[in-house]
């Protein structure tokens, strides 16, 4: 009997913890989504750049408007909210399902204008949301540090055999079982910083346009491997330059299985010859790597000292 009456206190807790859920008006915003079959339903709830996308439909045909509606239609999902502040939020869509079947994580995100009627601004996978960035106020600044880079040998195009990049500044992104950090030419601005931002989403032609991320620039990379308890177990260096069409990573089999702890109080004995510091916590890197790889004809010199934030991927 106990035993009923325990489950049965259950039953009724998860049923409760349910409807609480279900009258989060975010929820509730996108349950309305999921159901429109016409723009006049939609067009309400949405706002920012999901609002421009959609509204192509208005006039349209109901056939064509539906079949819109349809292909961003879920017949199932698991709804979470990651907050970001009062009036900015993400609907994360976990295990979501479709009439073709599973698909991607998804995430939408929503804001209140007026700070009372919450909309759905933007549509993204979820995996891809700058996470630290939508959370924190970063200042260009933080990220203005400067390093080298070059690639050389016989597959190298002439045009940049052997010249050295000059970078300007640096991010470091953490996501999944990898950190990396990317080197750029130019300073970071606060448009680029919009841009991080936006990452990953689509983006307002002004945001897009304003950054010098948008025109592919060459990049200089080190990426660090992360195992299951955030020790680093490998370590790459590479170069891309989109304009050619070339991209790379080098690494020394020495470095295959370093062992350095993800920790700030790693013991400095641990790093690989090339790197003289790397201290890693949860929100930020310290690196100071100099060094040159060989492999299959073609190299990498590197020269890097930073002190960045770690911005978080991923919701």
């Amino acid at each position: 009997m106990k035993k009923a009456h325990s489950l049965l206190l259950v039953d009724i807790l998860f049923l409760l913890l349910a409807a609480c859920e279900a009258r989060d008006p975010r929820i509730v915003l996108f349950q309305r989504f999921n159901v429109a079959t016409t723009y006049e339903e939609a067009r309400p709830l949405l706002s920012g750049v999901l609002a421009r996308q959609l509204e192509s439909l208005q006039g349209r045909p109901k056939e064509q408007t539906l079949r819109v509606l349809d292909s961003l239609r879920l017949t199932s999902y698991e709804p979470r909210i990651v907050e970001v502040n009062v009036n900015t939020s993400f609907l994360v869509l976990d295990n979501p399902k479709s009439n073709q079947g599973q698909k991607a994580r998804q995430s939408y995100l929503l804001v209140r204008d007026d700070g009372k009627h919450w909309t759905l601004a933007n549509r993204l996978e979820a995996d891809l949301v700058m996470k630290s960035l939508w959370i924190t106020e970063y200042s260009p600044s933080d990220f203005n540090q400067s390093s080298q880079c070059s690639v050389f040998g016989k597959a190298i195009d002439p045009s940049i055999d052997g010249k050295r990049w000059d970078m300007k500044s640096a991010v470091a992104i953490r996501y999944k079982d990898r950190i990396e950090i990317s080197s750029y030419l130019f300073p970071q601005t606060k448009a680029d910083l919009e841009y991080w931002k936006n990452w990953g989403m689509p983006m307002d032609s002004a945001v897009f346009d304003s950054s010098s991320l948008s025109k592919n620039p060459a990049v200089c990379r080190v990426i660090l491997g992360l195992d299951k308890n955030g020790q680093i177990e490998s370590i790459s260096v590479g170069f891309d330059d989109p304009a050619l069409h070339y991209s790379a990573l080098f690494q020394d089999h020495g470095w295959a299985s370093p062992r350095v702890s993800g920790s700030s109080t790693s013991p400095q004995s641990d790093l690989p010859p090339e790197f003289t510091k790397l201290e890693i916590t949860k929100d930020r890197i310290k690196m100071e790597t100099a060094g040159e790889i060989m492999s299959g004809g073609s190299g990498i010199r590197w020269t890097t000292k930073i002190d960045l934030p770690v911005w978080e991927r991923g919701l």
